[in-house]
């Protein structure tokens, strides 16, 4: 009988003990099940975070979008200073004046995709004729401090798709836009006649140039290509953006690019890209680096220069954005005078 007492003991004992096992396993599972949908739903406020980052930069950038004045205003190498201001008002003055004093025609073409192109035409009776492409979110009404030494040249200032008064829905940094410039020759010669063309480009300017050259798509009447500060890709020039001026890790801006690429706007990031092809390019190119210019990074035109296949010429000063022409200008107008007498005559 006490055996048998002692045995019931024993088992209640450990029914008791392998309930309070349960109990804790249980715990266990439920707090492991918290655990994860805690972290499930952080994860998602993080999505969500970031998609709202994408939204007001990257995409402001990729797509110029509603957002893009704020996202710009976050970057502070486009802002000059007291004494910048002061340096460039000189030859600001000079271009007002050179605006001023010679009559413009709004001039207006269409792209292959159909898209509606606009900008400003300055005939001086020349037969050559100077093609401005400006900046990313520049226009046709930007200063053109090299108008007074081209002072002699019909001067074509094109608004680039999705800038000023032209139409498209993004913009594509040269992908499309080299495509547009074709339009653009194509126009000129039928309303100047043949022209023999300067090309000048700032940034994504100078990257719609360098892509038209690569792909063979300008004409033997394009003398040479003026390319300030270009930017080697897209992908690389976002990557540096996104992270210098908004912290966001190139690991997520290289997952947006891929998102981007799935977007309906004609093109991907990689067509954006003038590095991968530079050996191709077939125009003599004078290119102009700023050592100091925070908003294209001096390395990327750099990279842009050395692996360019046709005549070059490189003038590297110390300036930062935007400062190149108004701190070298005797330097440049010097190296002017020498490609304008070898290709233009």
């Amino acid at each position: 009988m006490k055996k048998e007492k002692k045995h019931s003991a024993k088992q209640a004992a450990e029914s008791v003990s392998g309930q309070k096992q349960s109990n804790k396993d249980s715990f266990r599972k439920t707090r492991r099940v918290v655990w994860i949908f805690t972290a499930g739903l952080i994860l998602v406020l993080m999505v969500v975070s970031v998609r709202n980052i994408v939204i007001d930069y990257y995409y402001a950038f990729v797509l110029r979008s509603e957002t893009i004045s704020t996202a710009m205003n976050n970057i502070d190498p486009l802002f000059y200073t007291t004494d910048e201001q002061e340096l460039l008002a000189q030859l600001e003055s000079q271009w007002d004046f050179y605006r001023n004093s010679r009559l413009r025609d709004k001039v207006s073409t269409q792209a292959q995709d159909g898209t509606a192109l606009s900008g400003h035409y300055y005939d001086n009776d020349s037969d050559t004729t100077v093609i401005v492409l400006h900046r990313y979110d520049g226009s046709s009404e930007d200063d053109f401090l090299y108008a007074p030494y081209f002072e002699e040249c019909n001067l074509l200032m094109p608004d680039a798709r999705n800038h000023g008064e032209s139409g498209g829905d993004a913009s594509t940094f040269g992908a499309l836009e080299q495509y547009d410039l074709v339009c653009w020759l194509d126009w000129l010669a039928d309303y100047a006649g043949e022209q023999t063309v300067i090309l000048y480009g700032e940034d994504m300017g100078a990257v719609t140039a360098l892509l038209a050259s690569e792909n063979g798509l300008l004409s033997d009447h394009v003398a040479y290509i003026i390319a300030d500060s270009p930017y080697s890709s897209l992908q690389d020039i976002a990557k540096y953006t996104m992270w210098k001026w908004y912290k966001i890790p190139n690991v997520m801006t290289s997952l947006l690019g891929r998102m981007t690429n799935n977007m309906d706007n004609g093109f991907t990031v990689a067509d954006a890209d003038v590095l991968d092809n530079a050996d191709a390019g077939e125009c003599p190119v004078l290119f102009l680096v700023g050592e100091n210019n925070e908003y294209i990074p001096a390395e990327e035109s750099l990279a842009v220069y050395e692996a360019w296949g046709g005549e070059k010429e490189l003038i590297l000063c110390d300036s930062r954005n935007g400062l190149i022409y108004g701190e070298n200008t005797e330097l440049i107008q010097e190296a002017l005078n020498r490609w304008t007498e070898q290709y233009v005559g």
